[in-house]
């Protein structure tokens, strides 16, 4: 009697200590995770000969008057030139020949906007270029980089960082590149710290690498310089930081007159423009004179060609992706060239163009692609597109000799 009620005492602990243990078991399982947020897709979805939006620096599409024929205002361009920059809501544009930087505090929606303020003068009726911290002569391409604000003030042959992003007119930059400090106006000098017509920058993976135009070189500080003067660690396109000479043959180290600059932190892309031709780094280099691996718009790393077809260039000014797809101003081809992909491979061919209706149109003005510019510009053509930005709402385009920027719109 005695053992059937020990044996029955142990089956029912024997049974809660399993009982107890599943639960325990069920309590400490793990919570399934919440799905990842997905990233947000880059690209953006444009169409061959497709019309702009908006129109900014004129009163109509139709319009391509300097300073809209008279002086200048907060609504009128002179000459743009370089890539744009939008920072949050806030898009800056460069007005070449204006000397200055204009900046909206929201893109624009309809023609003929007035900016809020401006960067480079003291007002919007001014525009006499000046070598000041607060003065600027012939601008190019504008980026902003984790709080700071970079300028090509190309006529002054330096780059400016403004420590923080401009809001109000006429701020003063705090660093130099290029010239020993904010008011010095040096050229002709080839140096690691020397700069002659810098057309254009980039600020990708905290380095600033910037395109050298008239010294036939790229010059790359691995790190954004805090104080004017700096010299820059690599050179591209030259032996070495002493030599600044133009008159090269074309090859995969040599660079003549280059333009636009793009870099995501390890792809370097540079716009060869006297060599008609775009290289590619696949790899920021680190060492003087790195070879280029790859080239777009020629067939080959020696040929420099003038063409107009999905695979050639006449004159690549600037560059710009956005990670994913890759935009080409051609302008001497008064178009926009456009890779869905960013291409790993040499002569790949594009896949969309702005500005034309086909990739053998290369007209300025050529609403009607007759092959001979119109009257008036439309809202689907260019005159010498100089400069873009992009994002996955829209293209922003520099038509430079129509004196307008033009907004693309998605679709």
């Amino acid at each position: 009697m005695m053992k059937a009620l020990l044996k029955a005492e142990f089956l029912v602990v024997l049974l809660l200590t399993f009982a107890l243990n599943a639960c325990s078991s069920s309590d400490s399982a793990p919570t399934p995770s919440a799905s990842p947020t997905p990233t947000p897709d880059p690209r953006i979805t444009l169409s061959t000969f497709q019309a702009a939006s908006v129109v900014i620096g004129q009163t109509d599409f139709t319009q391509a008057q300097v300073n809209q024929g008279g002086t200048p205002d907060s609504n009128t361009i002179n000459g743009v030139y370089g890539n744009s920059w939008l920072n949050q809501a806030t898009l800056f544009i460069s007005d070449l020949n204006g000397n200055r930087i204009l900046g909206f505090n929201s893109v624009p929606t309809s023609n003929n906007a007035h900016a809020d303020f401006v960067v480079g003068q003291p007002n919007f009726t001014t525009g006499g270029g000046g070598v000041q911290a607060n003065t600027t002569s012939n601008t190019g391409s504008v980026q902003a980089y984790k709080g700071k604000f970079f300028v090509s003030d190309l006529g002054n042959h330096r780059i400016l960082i403004f420590n923080s992003i401009p809001t109000t007119s006429q701020p003063s930059a705090d660093i130099a590149v290029g010239q020993v400090d904010l008011t010095a106006h040096a050229t002709g000098i080839c140096s690691a710290a020397s700069l002659q017509d810098p057309y254009d920058f980039s600020t990708g993976g905290g380095k600033l690498i910037v395109s050298d135009s008239a010294n036939g070189r790229v010059l790359i500080w691995n790190t954004i310089p805090t104080t004017s003067g700096v010299a820059a660690d690599v050179v591209l396109g030259q032996a070495d930081f002493t030599h600044c000479n133009t008159s090269v043959t074309a090859s995969s180290t040599t660079i003549n007159g280059p333009l636009g600059i793009w870099s995501d932190g390890t792809k370097l892309f540079v716009a060869d423009s006297n060599n008609k031709r775009v290289l590619i780094w696949n790899k920021i280099p680190t060492v003087n004179q790195t070879a280029a691996d790859l080239v777009l718009g020629q067939p080959d790393m020696i040929s420099k060609t003038a063409s107009t077809t999905n695979k050639g260039l006449a004159e690549p000014e600037f560059i710009i992706s956005n990670g994913v797809q890759l935009f080409v101003s051609d302008a001497r081809n008064n178009r926009i060239l456009i890779w869905s992909q960013i291409p790993t491979s040499s002569y790949t061919a594009a896949d969309l163009v702005l500005g034309q209706s086909d990739f053998t149109h290369s007209a300025a003005n050529d609403d009607n692609q007759d092959g001979a510019a119109d009257a008036s510009p439309s809202a689907r053509t260019f005159s010498f597109p100089a400069g873009m930005y992009v994002d996955p709402k829209r293209l922003v385009v520099s038509d430079s000799t129509n004196n307008r920027v033009l907004i693309f719109n998605g679709q």
